[in-house]
Parts: C-alpha cells; structure tokens; sequence
C-alpha cells in the first residue's frame, strides 16, 4: 500500500496515519476496492494541497565583483524554482528555466534551499558535487516520498543531486 498524500511506501493495511507525513489512512471496511482507493486517494490530495498549496522553493544566490584585484561577495537573491510543488509526483522534477554560471565538475558545492510554505519558511543547508557540464547550469528539485524534496543542478546532458530535505 502507499499513501497517496506523499507518496510513501511504508504504509500498512494497520496503519491509522502514514509514519511519514501523517495523512489519515482509511481501513477498508465493507467498501469495494474501487470506492476505498478512490476515498484514500481525494483525502491524500486534499491533504497534500493543505501541507504543499502555495509553497514555493528556492535557493539563495550570491552575486561577485571584483575590488582590489579580488572577488569578493556584493549581494545575496532569491532563485525561485517552483511554486507548485503540490501538483508533483514522487520521481518527477521541476526545473527552472533561468541559467546561471556553473562551477567545475568536482567541486563541493553548499546551497542553501528556502522552502516557503502555509506552515511556514525554514532554509536547508545542503552540499553536494558539481557536475562536469559545459554549458550554463539551470537549478530544478525533484520530489522525494514523505514530502521531501532533493536539489538538482547541471544542464539538458548531465545533473547532480542533493541528498534530500524536508518540505515541510
């Protein structure tokens, strides 16, 4: 069985609530299969649109000049990535259109993702390894069960993934 708000697999017939994002689950009591997941699955997405409806995720940017002869940081922004993440499936990925600069392949990166939600903004600090593209890097998030999420960086030939952070 799967919960049907996040997407977990660790769901059973016994449980009252998902061990991962806590959707009520139904017992199946006297209702044909059909009715029982077709229930299961309008309150998984009634209660996906409550926890995930208008949340956006983003990452902080930070732009460089040069002074003196050195880079040096001059300012901080927001890159949003998404602001429907309710309508994703688990395995499915968002990318945002906009390309920025990217780093070379080996490099550890550490990203900050912001996640704006109705229960409220809290930032994620993630690292990961750069992938070796040769093109600009666009920035893009693909669900995970149990209302987490991972960062996605790279370009249309090669990618790199974050471990994953909560949404909520």
């Amino acid at each position: 069985m799967k919960c049907y708000a996040c997407g977990s697999d660790r769901v059973t017939n016994t449980m009252g609530k998902c061990p991962d994002c806590g959707c009520t689950l139904l017992h199946n009591m006297g209702m044909s299969q059909e009715d029982f997941e077709a229930k299961q699955k309008t309150i998984g997405k009634n209660y996906r649109d409550k926890k995930l409806g208008g949340m956006k995720i983003g990452l902080v940017t930070y732009s460089h000049e040069m002074k003196n002869g050195k880079l040096v940081q001059s300012g901080t922004g927001f890159l949003e990535i998404t602001d429907q993440v309710e309508i994703l499936d688990v395995g499915e990925a968002i990318w945002n259109d906009q390309k920025f600069a990217r780093i070379d392949g080996g490099e550890e990166l550490n990203i900050t993702v912001v996640v704006d939600g109705p229960e409220g903004r809290h930032e994620e600090k993630i690292e990961m390894t750069a992938p070796a593209t040769k093109s600009f890097w666009q920035a893009g998030i693909v669900m995970e069960p149990g209302f987490q999420a991972r960062l996605l960086v790279g370009d249309a030939t090669k990618s790199a993934k974050s471990d994953k952070f909560r949404l909520v």
